[in-house]
């Protein structure tokens, strides 16, 4: 067998056919009319422009956040071969050095692509979760998750001195132990880009091998306050308490300010799970 041979049949097995699944009716959707505080979940989906099976997982992420609405936080991290030696179009161009780190602490790529994390909680052993699971660990987490902290964010952008800036009010809802951290990040919405689609697992919405005009979503752009975020309540807190900080960044020159959103998330240093989440629009 060929050298030339042998590479390929090893990008293919990166980006695995898989079928995936309607995730319709997994719940009925939240109540959405109480604004009492309520445990939220973030889905990281790891993708890349070159990867022509992820498109698919996207529409399962989709369909997911059609079902749990704003309990449901979607983060698109651009990483690994596929979003850098393996994309055709600029190198890392969705990408960001946070986004590589994350992926590579947890293996994302070593396992190939689509896969994701689902509160970074693992299931069934694995951290790394193929979209098949994703709407079965979402469904799990919020059916036996007490709501522990919440998060209130005030994010704007200033043109005239090209900051964005981050008022972040953690409440304690429980007596908490352990050792905590928060992660401050950018996300943005509505980048027009080329992606390789690929029919039976892509998007069917697009063109198939490759829609030049695809819309990427929630692109994790870059963390305000490091890859592994800052320390929060080291030791332990107690229920009724608050914690208030706030962190700032410039826009990345390409950047629409228009479609930009800070996220920010809790969690725990030794488990690496995720507490709580949440993410606004910048005004």
């Amino acid at each position: 067998m060929s050298t030339l041979v042998v590479i390929l049949l090893a990008v293919l097995a990166g980006c695995d056919h898989v079928e995936f699944p309607n995730q319709g009716n997994i719940t009925e959707p939240p109540d959405t009319t109480n604004h009492a505080p309520v445990q939220k979940v973030m889905l990281e989906e790891f993708t890349g422009q070159g990867c022509g099976n992820c498109p698919g997982a996207a529409v399962t992420a989709r369909q997911l956040k059609n079902i749990y609405n704003d309990r449901l936080i979607l983060v698109s991290i651009h990483a690994g071969w596929f979003a850098n030696g393996g994309n055709p179009w600029v190198p890392g161009d969705l990408s960001c050095a946070e986004g590589e780190e994350i992926d590579q602490s947890f293996g994302i790529s070593a396992v190939g692509n689509p896969n994701g994390m689902v509160n970074r909680k693992a299931a069934n052993g694995s951290v790394v979760l193929g979209p098949d699971a994703w709407g079965t660990q979402v469904a799990d987490i919020l059916d036996h998750t007490a709501v522990s902290a919440d998060i209130e964010i005030s994010a704007d952008y200033t043109g005239e001195t090209g900051q964005i800036t981050a008022d972040i009010t953690v409440s304690y809802l429980q007596d908490l132990s352990g050792d905590y951290k928060i992660v401050a990040a950018i996300l943005e919405d509505d980048i027009v880009a080329p992606q390789t689609n690929y029919d039976g697992n892509g998007d069917p919405d697009y063109n198939s091998p490759t829609e030049n005009n695809y819309p990427h979503q929630h692109i994790l752009r870059g963390h305000m306050n490091s890859t592994w975020g800052s320390d929060l309540a080291p030791g332990s807190v107690a229920s009724g308490t608050t914690t208030q900080v706030s962190y700032s960044m410039a826009k990345g020159e390409t950047w629409d300010p228009s479609n930009l959103s800070v996220l920010v998330y809790i969690y725990e240093v030794s488990t690496q799970e995720i507490l709580q989440v949440e993410s606004v629009h910048i005004d």
